[in-house]
């Protein structure tokens, strides 16, 4: 009798522990959003690989203007917030922090891609330690983009490649510098939820660098050990195949006659090669085949060739082919189907590109024509 009483007096302790757990790790957000009815969506940084069973987007009927999500979280995770009405985008949010326990967010439809009102742990860190180092760098980038669309109006949206070049290199000095602060932040603060989320958008929107496992061997042993650590270690450890200095991996791709080709071959006498990743609706990529037809003629004949490589999905072939023929692409182009061979090097930013040697290793990766013209015209 003794023996079963202190059995069950176990099992409701450890039920207890559980559903206390449970409770621990739960998260209500509780949305208020000045029109009356529509559909709110929490979503992803990136890509839901980085949140455990692959699940960061939740949905929620706007109601009276209200709305609510709840779920349980192990720790801090980060969203950004869309608004659709009758499946019309009406509104999206900067990034945000969401923490277990019950939080309250504004939204305001009139204030796109700003940080909604939001208080937490999480969300008082970025808004005042994490916010206070990066705010010189981030008025420089601010200021930049200034100058950048002041010249587009000056110069009627053809900005002369001395004045692009000069932005392009500021632009750069200003990304290193924005590294560095990232890294000596997390070298004070390596249990910051905040700073991890940080380095998944700067490492998926430019690209891996090195300097990004610097950063992440910063952090403490219990933010490394997350799903979220984890899923972003595997990433920075594929992507670092391609990193400045290491030779560019073979790549399984389609021509346009849907045969199967391995690339890049070495075969050529080409001093430098560039590889351009990109796909057929991305108008970022469009921007700069006019510039990139510039450059080929000037230097294909002194040792420099173009490799394009869209990243389309099958069934957009015939956009693929139809934008070569419209924009009259005349260096080789091939298919990565799907972007398969793309995401295994964790390629996610279009355009994406690399310049290679004549051996094959990179020297340069993701830098824009005026960058490319430049080098070339210094080293051809």
């Amino acid at each position: 009798m003794l023996r079963n009483f202190i059995f069950a007096f176990i099992i409701l302790t450890f039920a207890d522990d559980i559903v206390a757990q449970t409770n621990n790790f739960k998260f209500i957000l509780n949305g208020t959003f000045n029109t009356d009815t529509g559909l709110a969506l929490l979503m992803p940084v990136s890509k839901e690989s980085y949140y455990p069973h692959n699940h960061a987007t939740y949905n929620s009927q706007i109601v009276n203007g209200k709305f609510r999500f709840t779920d349980s979280i192990a720790y801090p995770y980060e969203f950004r917030l869309v608004v659709k009405i009758k499946d019309t985008l009406r509104y999206i949010s900067d990034f945000f922090i969401v923490d277990t326990g019950i939080q309250n967010i504004v939204c305001n439809i009139d204030s796109q891609r700003e940080v909604p009102s939001i208080i937490n742990r999480g969300m008082i860190e970025l808004k005042t330690d994490f916010a206070d180092v990066f705010k010189p760098v981030e008025l420089e980038f601010d200021k930049d983009y200034k100058s950048y669309d002041s010249l587009l109006n000056i110069y009627d949206n053809k900005i002369p490649d001395s004045l692009q070049l000069l932005l392009s290199n500021e632009k750069s000095k200003l990304h290193d510098e924005r590294n560095s602060i990232l890294l000596h932040y997390v070298q004070q603060h390596p249990d910051s939820y905040v700073a991890l989320w940080n380095l998944i958008k700067q490492f998926n929107n430019n690209g891996y660098e090195r300097v990004f496992d610097s950063i992440y061997n910063q952090f403490s042993d219990s933010i490394k050990a997350t799903f979220t650590g984890q899923a972003l270690l595997k990433e920075l450890s594929q992507s670092g195949v391609v990193a400045v200095g290491k030779q560019f991996p073979k790549l399984m791709l389609l021509d346009q006659q849907n045969q199967a080709i391995s690339i890049p071959s070495f075969k050529s006498n080409s001093k430098y090669i560039f590889i351009d990743f990109w796909f057929s609706s991305c108008e970022p990529c469009i921007s700069q085949f006019e510039q990139l037809k510039n450059i080929v003629d000037t230097y294909n004949v002194r040792g420099f060739e173009i490799i394009g490589i869209s990243t389309d999905n099958k069934s957009d072939i015939n956009n693929w082919k139809s934008v070569i023929t419209k924009y009259k692409l005349s260096w080789k182009q091939y298919l990565d189907a799907n972007g398969k061979e793309a995401k295994k090097l964790s390629i996610l930013l279009f355009p994406s590109n690399f310049l290679l040697d004549s051996n094959g290793k990179i020297i340069m990766k993701n830098i824009e024509p005026t960058q490319l013209s430049s080098f070339l015209q210094k080293n051809l």
